[in-house]
């Protein structure tokens, strides 16, 4: 009898297996396809009133652009100004070779 009992569970559990995978399977696909339905619609519909496009929004402002072609002009002048600025090199030259003459001059007194 135990020898009948053995393949017949395994049948059993074989068939469990089959069953809810084919269940899972089917409820998936039954999902998907009512999802994919769902966006089909949506796509196929026309838009509701959106938000209008960014250049209907944005605002001119004059005292705006002026404010920011001035500041633009000031940050290019400072810019241009670090640019051409030059060190004096024949001045401080000068100058230290004057300073070092007359600290040896005091170092000999």
């Amino acid at each position: 009898m135990s020898f009948f009992i053995g393949p017949i569970t395994g049948g059993l559990v074989a068939g469990a297996v089959y069953y809810s995978f084919s269940y899972s399977i089917e409820t998936r696909t039954k999902d998907l396809q009512a999802r994919f339905h769902n966006l089909n619609h949506q796509l196929n519909q026309p838009a509701v009133h959106g938000d209008p496009p960014a250049v209907n929004r944005v605002v001119y402002s004059p005292f705006r652009e002026m404010l920011k072609r001035r500041w633009n002009e000031e940050v290019a002048a400072g810019f241009s100004a670090v640019q051409n600025f030059e060190v004096p090199w024949q001045r401080i030259q000068s100058t230290w070779e004057q300073v070092r003459e007359k600290a040896k001059s005091v170092g000999q007194q």
